[in-house]
């Protein structure tokens, strides 16, 4: 890649605000910006205020793409990029790591070099942050209006005072809030006014009628409606083309969106492409979406709003959703099956676990969103409210929130949802659409069985004999108990259920019992959905199983009273098998002894277990399998 082999030069936060400036007076002539740097402990950034002029979303567009970091809000993660620096004064962003690795929602970004004479840069400047004050003339001038259409009351201005580049600059106003009963009419008044656009560009000398060799394509030369202009996909751009020079209204439509001009190749690019953006950027041009005009003042007389051409349901977004639904299984089986919830049973830990268990809830419920929406976009009847939605992160704040942001600490939320097509107006309705699309599986009771096998695993050791049997031990043990379907078959010390829960696996037609005297162990089992008989094998008599498969505990050869009395519970033909330590094969006493005695008289068969086998259960004792006919 040629960001790999290009030298890359270090711009200081100060050096970055010099760019700045420069781009601003480019974009926004005849404004009075105020520019300065402020340089502190791990970082810098950049402050830009102004009086009236271009809204903050238009100077965002102009200077954001000078910033050297982002942050992801999702993880809290702050990450760097660099970037090419063209020869007009405007960026692209060479690299970017992103936030994906660390499980965030930001891409990584890698660019070739755009232009010969590019230069990549690092700016200083982690962030440019951008303050727009208002006169008192266009703060009475937009609730003069709103006033008109609304016929709401005019709330009190209020003037909080502006400070610019480390100056008192004078008086700065907006509509006071401190009525709590009207506050969502002054919450109005104030996005209005923050909306107004009261920038007017300077008139251009008139234009030299001789065209020049670009076709009046990029110079002041013929400017005017193009009779034509196509829209190609460039790889990751968007490039347009027009055969004659566009007027300026449209020149400045495709700067607001982020277009830059190209005078290489004699045409406006986009440093992004996507369907919807191509869909319409291809409207406009070709003269289906109009200019958007300016809000006008009270002394201006406004001109119907043209009918808006929204985005419509469209296989590449349903493409586009799908994958970001499946890229998020990885992230939710972490959280569902992280090393806490496999380790033995504390408070703590258990609060832990949960915590990353309704984590998980949460990520799968924005995932069934992503799935449903991107199921709609396919069937083409996505809700008419949800249809302009095409990211994760618009989806997530659409689950939360039912009502539309106001704080200053949200306003990436505010962008999200006005880009998806969400208004203040529609929001509620927008959320309820949503949240009836969101429907994962209830996992309550997976979850009540995940915390009662937590509990089951910290009584390892506590209770005695208890040592669950390993999965390729119990696999081994029921593939020599060769069950069928519908025998009877008996697991008379059933633990936590590890030997039980192969049976139900690979055996699904057994008739299946299971015999457990611990509680907690017993609630786990019911959990699980097995059928518990009992909670002592020794006070079960009268009844016989064609199967009994077991691992009984060890101590003072309790095994040996554990196989005798299963054998004698075996119907005709039936077959026990059975975990049994090495001591009643070597043992003298007269128990051991006798045990031998019977077993040779018996047809078994016997398995021996390497050593270790039950290690990772908590034990190192040497065991074996048994296998007896009767």
């Amino acid at each position: 890649m040629d960001n790999q082999r290009d030298p890359k030069e270090y711009l200081t936060a100060a050096e970055t605000a010099k760019v700045v400036r420069a781009a601003l007076k480019r974009e926004f002539p005849g404004v009075k910006f105020y520019v300065t740097s402020d340089t502190y402990s791990m970082g810098a950034s950049i402050d830009v205020c102004w009086m009236d002029g271009p809204t903050e979303k238009m100077v965002e567009a102009a200077t954001h793409q000078f910033e050297g970091s982002g942050f992801d809000g999702s993880i809290d993660l702050k990450y760097y990029r660099n970037h090419w620096l063209l020869p007009d004064g405007s960026t692209v962003i060479a690299y970017s790591p992103g936030t994906s690795g660390s499980r965030g929602l930001v891409d990584p970004i890698s660019t070739d070099k755009p232009h010969p004479d590019a230069r990549l840069v690092s700016f200083g400047a982690d962030y440019v942050h951008c303050k727009r004050a208002f006169s008192k003339e266009l703060v009475e001038q937009v609730g003069q209006r709103m006033h008109q259409e609304t016929g709401w009351d005019i709330p009190q201005i209020r003037d909080h005072g502006w400070w610019a580049g480390g100056k008192e600059r004078g008086g700065a106003y907006e509509f006071a809030d401190g009525e709590y009963e009207h506050m969502d009419e002054v919450q109005e008044y104030n996005r209005k006014l923050w909306a107004t656009n009261a920038y007017q560009k300077p008139a251009e000398k008139p234009a030299n009628p001789t065209p020049s060799k670009d076709n009046g394509r990029n110079g002041d030369q013929g400017a005017g409606t193009p009779s034509g202009a196509k829209v190609v996909a460039d790889r990751d751009w968007l490039w347009v083309y027009f055969d004659s020079k566009p007027s300026e209204d449209i020149r400045a439509t495709l700067k607001e969106w982020g277009a830059r001009w190209s005078s290489k190749r004699g045409g406006w690019y986009f440093t992004e492409n996507n369907p919807d953006l191509q869909e319409t950027v291809e409207g406009y041009v070709s003269g289906c979406v109009t200019q958007p005009a300016l809000i006008p003042l009270p002394d201006s007389t406004p001109e119907p709003d043209p009918e808006p051409v929204g985005p419509v349901p469209s296989p590449a977004t349903a493409k586009k959703l799908r994958a970001l639904a499946d890229k998020m299984a990885s992230q939710i089986e972490a959280k569902r099956n992280s090393r806490t919830s496999q380790q033995n049973y504390t408070h703590r830990r258990a609060a832990m676990a949960a915590s990353l268990m309704a984590q998980a809830d949460e990520l799968e419920r924005l995932q069934y969103a992503l799935y449903a929406l991107a199921d709609g976009h396919e069937s083409g009847d996505v809700s008419p409210l949800l249809v302009g939605i095409t990211d994760r992160a618009t989806v997530d704040t659409l689950l939360l929130r039912n009502e539309w942001p106001t704080s200053k600490w949200t306003e990436d939320e505010r962008k999200r949802l006005t880009r998806s097509g969400i208004t203040s107006a529609t929001i509620a309705d927008a959320h309820v659409a949503l949240v009836a699309m969101a429907n994962p599986p209830d996992r309550s009771a997976e979850r009540q069985r995940q915390e009662l096998e937590r509990k089951a695993r910290s009584l390892v050791g506590q209770i005695p004999g208890f040592f669950p049997t390993p999965t390729s031990i119990a696999e081994e043990m029921v593939r020599q108990a060769g069950i069928s379907t519908g025998m009877r078959v008996l697991e008379p010390s059933a633990g936590s259920g590890s030997i039980a829960d192969v049976i139900r696996g690979q055996c699904p037609g057994a008739d299946l019992s299971v015999i457990e005297y611990n509680l907690t162990l017993q609630d786990l089992l019911k959990a699980k959905g097995h059928n518990l008989v009992g909670d002592d094998f020794f006070s079960v008599d009268g009844q016989q199983w064609d199967r009994i498969v077991q691992n009984p505990p060890f101590e003072n050869l309790q095994d040996v009273d554990h196989v005798r009395w299963a054998f004698d519970h075996l119907a005709d033909g039936g077959r026990l098998v059975s975990v049994m330590s090495e001591s009643p094969f070597f043992r003298s006493d007269k128990k051991a002894a006798d045990f031998r005695d019977w077993l040779y008289d018996q047809a078994h068969d016997i398995v021996d277990l390497e050593a270790g086998a039950f290690a990772a259960s908590g034990t190192g004792i040497k065991a074996r399998i048994v296998i007896i006919d009767k």
